[in-house]
């Protein structure tokens, strides 16, 4: 019985796969497949100028499409209060892609050209 247990246990832990990466998560690899939905949740607080830019390797929309981009405010009684920028993507086409994530304001020159902040390998299975 206690086999039988265990094994139910690790089937529960294989099949509840992660679907927001977070600045917790920045420098590791995310595994998804095709036609998943995926997030990523980044502290943000757009009053004070810096913003999230990003940047893929390779340059291109083939192996995950952004579906949306949202600023969730944290408090909104608060005037200039933080909140949560959300971007949105669907694994389109297998392979792999390096996301990187730049918090910079966008006035500064070269936003993208500085150090990310956060940097995910994001693989994309059949």
């Amino acid at each position: 019985m206690k086999k039988i247990w265990m094994l139910l246990c690790l089937i529960a832990l294989v099949g509840c796969q992660k679907d927001t990466l977070t600045e917790d998560d920045a420098g590791t690899v995310f595994t998804t497949r095709v036609g998943s939905v995926f997030h990523i949740s980044l502290f943000e607080n757009a009053t004070t100028g810096y913003r999230w830019h990003f940047t893929l390797e390779p340059d291109t929309q083939m192996i995950i499409t952004q579906t949306s981009d949202v600023f969730e405010p944290t408090n909104t009684s608060r005037v200039g209060g933080g909140g949560t920028r959300v971007i949105t993507y669907q694994a389109t086409n297998p392979g792999t892609i390096i996301w990187r994530g730049f918090h910079a304001r966008p006035w500064e020159n070269n936003a993208n050209k500085r150090i990310p902040a956060v940097e995910y390998t994001i693989k994309v299975n059949m």
